[in-house]
C-alpha cells in the first residue's frame, strides 16, 4: 500500500494565503467602514478578523496533520479530518479520470492537488510533492 501525507509546504502556502487574503479584506473593510462614517466600528472588524484568521490557520494544520491518500492494489482511500473526519474510499475500477492540478500560487510552493473522479463521485487531494502511479489494468491485464 503506497501513503502519500501532506507536505509541509501546504502549511506555507494556507498560511499566506490566508494572511493575505484577510489582510485585503480587512484593508478594504477599513475603508469602507471610514466612507460611511463608521469608523468606530474598526476594531470590532480587527477582532472578528484575528478569529477567522486563527480558524482558518487551525483547519489548514489539521488538514496537513490529518490527511492521506492511500493506493492499495483494489481502491483509492482519502482520509481528512480530525473533528470533521471523512473517508472516501473509491475503487480502481470505478476511476475514469485522475488528474494532477496545480496554479501559479501552488506552484510557487511546488504543490499539486490530485482529483479523482467517479461517474458517482468525485474527491480531491492537495498538498502533494511526490509523483504517483496508480496501478492500472487494461483489458484485465496488469500493466508495468
Amino acid at each position: 500500500m503506497q501513503i502519500f501525507t501532506v507536505a509541509k509546504q501546504y502549511l506555507y502556502y494556507r498560511f499566506s494565503l490566508a494572511f493575505i487574503t484577510y489582510t485585503l479584506l480587512l484593508l478594504l473593510g477599513y475603508f469602507l467602514l471610514q466612507h460611511f462614517d463608521h469608523g468606530n466600528y474598526f476594531r470590532l472588524t480587527l477582532f472578528f478578523w484575528s478569529i477567522v484568521f486563527v480558524l482558518d490557520c487551525l483547519r489548514s494544520f489539521f488538514y496537513w496533520k490529518y490527511a492521506r491518500l492511500s493506493f492499495s492494489s483494489t481502491a483509492v482511500i482519502v482520509t481528512k479530518g480530525r473533528f470533521f473526519y471523512s473517508k472516501t474510499t473509491i475503487p480502481l475500477e470505478k476511476i475514469y479520470i485522475v488528474s494532477e492540478s496545480t496554479n501559479v500560487y501552488l506552484q510557487l510552493f511546488k504543490l499539486k492537488r490530485l482529483n479523482f473522479q467517479t461517474i458517482a463521485q468525485a474527491a480531491s487531494f492537495a498538498g502533494i510533492t511526490e509523483d504517483f502511479q496508480l496501478p492500472v489494468k487494461v483489458g484485465g491485464r496488469d500493466e508495468g
